[in-house]
C-alpha cells in the first residue's frame, strides 16, 4: 500500500508543479510523439517525464547521473522503461538509435555542453528531433544579485540566452525549428521568486490552484521571444 501511494505520487505530483507543468506541456509537444517513437530522457531524475512518455506509447530510455533518482525510478515509476545511471557527455548508447531525444533543464549543469550536444547528435537518428529546456534568466526583472544566488543554489554552470544556444546547436548542424522563452514578466518573476524561497516543492506545490492561473495571465500578457526565466528549444538533427 505504501509503495503504490509514493508510485502515484511520484508519477503526478509535477502535474501541480506550476512551473514545470508549463515546460513539460510544451516539450511533449515539441517531440511530436508517435506510438513506437524511441526516447531517450537525458538527467530524466525520478522518471515523472519517462512516465509520461511511455503512456503516449514510447519506447523510453531514461538516464541520470544520481543512482539515488534511478533506483527511486526504477523502484515507483518502472513500468517497462529503461533507466539507467549515465552521465550527459558520454552516453551508454548506440549511433544512431533513437527518435527523439528530451533534456528538462540538464544542459545548464554539465561541465561541458557542447560535448553534450554532440552526444545527443550522435544518439540521435538522421532527422530526429532534440527537445529540452535549460535556465535562461533573461528576464529584467531578475536582479544580477538573484540570478547569482540562483546559479550558486542550483550549481548552473551557464545560463543560456539566444545567441548562445544558436551557436551551440548550429555548431553542432542542428536547425532550430521553434524557441520559447517562459516567464518573462514582473507577475512571474515573484511567483519564482516566492518558489525559489520553497524550493518549488511543498507549500509552493500546495498552492498549484493560485499560482498556475498567475503564472498563465502573465504569460498571455508579457510574451518576449527573447527573454525569460527558461528557453525551450525544439531542434532538428541535419
Amino acid at each position: 500500500m505504501k509503495k503504490t501511494i509514493k508510485s502515484f505520487l511520484f508519477k503526478n505530483w509535477q502535474y501541480f508543479h506550476s512551473i514545470r507543468k508549463f515546460e513539460l506541456e510544451i516539450l511533449k509537444n515539441y517531440l511530436e510523439i508517435r506510438k513506437n517513437d524511441k526516447v531517450l530522457d537525458i538527467g530524466c531524475g525520478k522518471g515523472f517525464f519517462c512516465s509520461i512518455l511511455k503512456k503516449a506509447g514510447c519506447e523510453v530510455y531514461g538516464i541520470d547521473s544520481s543512482q539515488e533518482s534511478i533506483l527511486t525510478a526504477k523502484k515507483y515509476i518502472d513500468n517497462g522503461i529503461n533507466f539507467q545511471t549515465g552521465v550527459a557527455e558520454n552516453l551508454p548508447y548506440e549511433d544512431n538509435c533513437f527518435d527523439k531525444v528530451s533534456s528538462i533543464c540538464v544542459i545548464e549543469h554539465v561541465n561541458n555542453d557542447d560535448l553534450f550536444v554532440k552526444e545527443v547528435k550522435r544518439v540521435l537518428k538522421q532527422g530526429g528531433i532534440f527537445a529540452f529546456s535549460a535556465d535562461s534568466l533573461t528576464s529584467k526583472y531578475f536582479s544580477n544579485e538573484f540570478i547569482q544566488q540562483h546559479v550558486k543554489d542550483y550549481k548552473v554552470n551557464i545560463l543560456y540566452d539566444r545567441q548562445k544556444i544558436e551557436k551551440l546547436l548550429s555548431d553542432n548542424e542542428f536547425e532550430i525549428i521553434e524557441t520559447e522563452f517562459l516567464f518573462n514578466g514582473y507577475l512571474s518573476s515573484l511567483v519564482i521568486k516566492f518558489g525559489n524561497f520553497f524550493k518549488y516543492k511543498s507549500f509552493f506545490i500546495i498552492l498549484f490552484s493560485m499560482i498556475y492561473p498567475l503564472l498563465l495571465l502573465d504569460k498571455v500578457m508579457n510574451k518576449n521571444p527573447d527573454a525569460g526565466f527558461i528557453v525551450l528549444v525544439k531542434a532538428r538533427k541535419k
